[in-house]
């Protein structure tokens, strides 16, 4: 075998390793998404993300620019002028992306959680509030004991119990935070991507990577509208009604200290 293959070879099976790992991070990060829009009942059509990659577009390409790439595409690829290999699955594809997306509107997705959405939302939250809250109880009884303390430690021991942002927080974590934090995951997902895109040669490779990288951009403008909405609409409930619960509990405990 010659040196230039062998290189060649290595480079080959490099690339597919590192083009293996971006599929499998994409599905760890569909994985969350699909997790959370389901059990939170938000709408999710991945059909978009496909018919936008078949367009050329990123998903927040408005009615215009899905009309215009779509005429490029008919007019570059189409088989009557165009005999590469792909140009009669570009040319479909993109039919049926124009067909599926001609009725399409981002900036009317999801402007709004749904009743049912936010309620969810607040009762997983609160559950989870709850739980933390009676452990930190027991936790608290135990450092206490059943002896009379000194009274700086028992205003700490009772301080840390009452901190309600801490709690609250974790709470969020335990509860939806692998959905929140998803955002980053997707930035990193979609620049590996465009890097393995520009080291690509073989079309349909190329192909399937751009599919991926759509797929991905869709799922983070996704993410970041209902992430937006959480934390406007459930979140700041979630937050003010656990402070009320803090100082609730601050009251009743003073009281019994006195």
């Amino acid at each position: 075998m010659r040196l230039v293959d062998l290189v060649s070879g290595m480079k080959r099976k490099a690339l597919d390793s590192q083009e293996a790992k971006l599929y499998a991070g994409i599905d760890d990060a569909k994985t969350i998404f699909k997790w959370f829009v389901r059990r939170f009942s938000f709408e999710y059509d991945a059909s978009y993300a496909h018919y936008f990659s078949a367009l050329g577009l990123k998903p927040t390409g408005d009615k215009a620019a899905i009309r215009n790439a779509y005429r490029s595409i008919i007019k570059n690829y189409h088989p009557d002028v165009n005999k590469g290999l792909l140009s009669e699955e570009i040319t479909r594809e993109a039919n049926e992306a124009y067909r599926f997306l001609s009725n399409y509107s981002m900036h009317s997705e999801g402007e709004s959680l749904q009743k049912e959405s936010k309620g969810a939302l607040l009762d997983a939250l609160s559950g989870e509030y709850e739980r933390i809250l009676e452990k930190d109880y027991d936790n608290l009884k135990r450092s206490l004991g059943s002896g009379s303390v000194e009274r700086w430690y028992y205003d700490q021991e009772v301080g840390r119990f009452l901190d309600w942002n801490k709690r609250s927080s974790l709470a969020v974590d335990n509860a939806i935070g692998d959905f929140m934090d998803l955002g980053k995951k997707l930035r990193a997902l979609t620049s590996a991507g465009r890097r393995l895109l520009k080291r690509e040669k073989d079309e349909r490779k190329m192909k399937m990577l751009r599919s991926s990288i759509a797929e991905v951009e869709y799922l983070y403008e996704r993410h970041m509208r209902i992430k937006r909405l959480v934390e406007r609409d459930v979140l700041k409930d979630f937050y003010a009604s656990t402070r009320r619960n803090s100082e609730e509990l601050s009251k009743r405990m003073k009281a019994g200290a006195g």
